[in-house]
């Protein structure tokens, strides 16, 4: 009897266990959300080399941004003057960036993956990531909420003799069908 009671424990055991990987799995699931187009950034600078070796500062030094329109069917926002600013490895980690304009605030953490490079040494990469958008608030508005985005981009590189990068790109936001 002990022998059948040593069975039923561990068959209660593992079921449970089971069970509550399943339902916890279940639980946590959640669908993911329908994307649009929120925003789009071209920009061209300097990225410098910071300390960490690999490691590059990125400041625009051109900018312009195109926003989502107001209502649905309208035309786009823009263009915006805009600040970038970055920090990353060419290749590899994760790297971050700010967009800053008079349509807000966006950052994002990415990872850039190599692509072609061309017979002058330019070098095309693919960008990828998440962040969070922070619309500027209309006049007489409340303040806007961060809400979450997702990014893709391109980056062409050109590393010169003195140990800058030429960078030029854009970025396309992504935000969820219910954000502002």
């Amino acid at each position: 009897m002990s022998g059948r009671r040593v069975v039923a424990m561990v068959a209660g055991a593992l079921l449970g266990v089971g069970v509550g990987v399943v339902g916890s799995g279940m639980v946590g699931a959640q669908p993911d959300r329908p994307q649009r187009f929120s925003d789009r950034v071209t920009f061209s600078g300097l990225a410098f080399p910071d300390p960490v070796p690999g490691s590059y500062t990125f400041t625009s030094q051109a900018c312009s941004l195109v926003s989502d329109p107001v209502s649905p069917g309208g035309p786009s926002e823009g263009p915006f003057e805009c600040q970038q600013t970055a920090q990353f490895r060419p290749l590899g980690r994760t790297s971050t960036a700010t967009v800053t304009g008079p349509d807000g605030k966006t950052t994002w953490s990415f990872t850039l993956t190599s692509g072609e490079e061309d017979h002058n040494g330019q070098k095309s990469l693919t960008m990828s990531g998440k962040g969070t958008e922070l619309d500027a608030p209309e006049a007489n508005s409340p303040a806007s909420t961060a809400y979450p985005i997702t990014v893709s981009g391109t980056l062409n590189v050109i590393t010169t003799p003195f140990g800058f990068l030429l960078v030029t790109g854009s970025a396309s936001f992504f935000e969820s069908a219910g954000a502002p």
